[in-house]
């Protein structure tokens, strides 16, 4: 069960928006975690993610700590532990990390994974606030002076309604605890407060009560997933497709957090599925940007159009295949989206799936016959990004779909100039058996040799060489592969070179 402090910043429903992924790149990793951590939630494997982070966090690398915090607390892929949050929250806190403090601080404000405790969500955010964090500093600003543990903001219920029902004659459109800045029904409706919305809607039963991001009580139950708060709502009159300051309705947030049962409550009593919020997105746009195979398939199957934006223009088959599981993908494509669609600069599927380094996906589009050959318009083929991208199982799939192995991008860079670059001496192997032009030049004159060789993959050169690849091929400034391999500092690769 959600709990609350009763404070505005602090009880948003979407105030867990600070502490999403998106928001979480930053310094104190190395590259190689980087990639690691990126790769496994690009392909959907967030307890890889996780463990990954927890390696690191227990060396004490504070950004890995408070990732994992993050991971652990939104439950994005894996099951939600918000006491191990907290520890690992707390530990990135102790050693000044202020994105740590504020989320601490925020824990301890809203009760997650602790009971709620004021005077250290206090202590915490005016530490993060010290550090310039701008968010912390407004919710300072907004928190009443007495945090103390018996103060009235973290009161019980019983005296929350209490003071609801006597303020009701006076004021029945904004019903409000006099100690905080969330009204009572909004803030039991995000708890699931079931008996304490029930007395509060005996009080009043004005629905434009609404938070500071304009989200009315039936917005909060169907985004936090209280069913039988949403029930109660809707049959005492609370408007199904009402907006919140973005436009967003009730469905669009429970689609957002996959809660199809919500979604299906919503649906029964009239809601829009296409809809749009202010940037044009609707609720299957939510679904899919969260990943949520489920809720689309729910709101496809009311007839939801597949033609909308996941953000901006881009399209919704699209993000899926660059991020998603297979099950999210063979949904849209089941209701009817194009398993070869391009975007703009007529990147397919197949590209977004090869550049996301997401094997499912490949595997899911292939399967229902996505062309690989359809290359964008820099000459790029799904099995080239994949390459690029450092996907080598992404592109194992590929080249065994994949015709077109010397297709030059319009840089001159082919496959296996790529599989080069990118250290990858098996595909080059590959490559090389199914026929590619091992001297095949890109237009800074550059084989894929000579490439191998500057960036010191002595596997790939090794493999190259024989193959019979010519070592004293020059590039556009006269350089040779051992002259390429000398300067990158690569003495053994150079003096094999030569």
């Amino acid at each position: 069960m959600e709990r609350h402090s009763g404070l505005r910043v602090a009880l948003s429903p979407l105030w867990l928006l600070v502490l999403s992924w998106a928001a979480l790149a930053g310094p104190g990793l190395d590259a190689s975690t980087e990639r690691a951590v990126d790769a496994a939630l690009r392909a959907g494997k967030h307890a890889e993610a996780a463990a990954v982070l927890e390696r690191q966090a227990r060396s004490g690398n504070t950004e890995a700590q408070y990732r994992l915090a993050s991971l652990l607390r939104s439950g994005r892929g894996l099951a939600a532990d918000e006491q191990a949050a907290l520890r690992w929250m707390r530990a990135a806190a102790e050693q000044g990390h202020s994105k740590a403090q504020y989320g601490l601080g925020q824990m301890y404000l809203a009760g997650r994974g602790t009971a709620p405790d004021p005077a250290l969500a206090r202590n915490w955010l005016q530490k993060a606030a010290a550090s310039g964090h701008e968010q912390a500093i407004r919710v300072l600003a907004e928190m009443p002076a007495t945090t103390a543990l018996d103060a009235p903001v973290i009161s019980g219920w019983t005296s929350t309604v209490a003071r609801a029902r006597a303020a009701s004659s006076a004021a029945p459109a904004t019903v409000a605890d006099a100690n905080a800045t969330l009204p009572p029904l909004l803030a039991a409706s995000w708890r699931g407060e079931l008996a304490a919305v029930r007395a509060l809607l005996e009080a009043t039963t004005d629905h434009r009560i609404v938070d500071a991001d304009g989200n009315a009580a039936l917005a909060l139950a169907a985004s936090a997933g209280h069913e039988a708060v949403m029930d109660l709502l809707i049959s005492s009159g609370a408007e199904v497709d009402a907006v919140n300051a973005r436009g967003e309705t009730a469905l669009m947030l429970a689609a957002g957090k996959g809660r199809t049962a919500p979604l299906a409550r919503l649906v029964a009593a009239g809601a829009k599925v296409d809809r749009r919020d202010n940037a044009g997105r609707t609720a299957i746009s939510f679904a899919v940007r969260g990943c949520h195979a489920s809720a689309v398939q729910l709101i496809a199957g009311h007839g939801a159009d597949l033609s909308v934006p996941v953000e901006g223009s881009e399209p919704l088959l699209l993000r899926a295949a660059a991020a998603c599981d297979a099950a999210t993908v063979e949904v849209l494509i089941e209701r009817g989206a194009d398993a070869s669609q391009r975007d703009a600069r007529k990147r397919s599927a197949l590209w977004h799936a090869a550049n996301g380094r997401n094997v499912q996906a490949t595997r899911v589009l292939l399967a229902r016959g996505a062309d690989p050959g359809l290359a964008d318009d820099d000459g790029e083929l799904p099995l080239f990004r994949a390459l690029a991208a450092g996907a080598e199982d992404v592109a194992a799939l590929l080249l065994a779909r994949t015709t077109q192995i010397d297709q030059a991008t319009v840089t001159g860079n082919t496959p296996l100039i790529a599989a080069a670059r990118s250290g990858f001496a098996e595909m080059t192997r590959i490559l090389v058996a199914r026929g590619a032009w091992i001297d095949n030049r890109n237009a800074d004159g550059n084989s894929a040799l000579m490439i191998a060789a500057q960036e010191g993959h002595a596997e790939v050169v090794k493999v190259l060489i024989a193959a019979g690849a010519d070592r004293g091929l020059r590039n556009r400034r006269r350089e040779r592969a051992g002259d390429l391999a000398a300067a990158a500092g690569h003495d053994g690769l150079a003096a094999q070179l030569r």
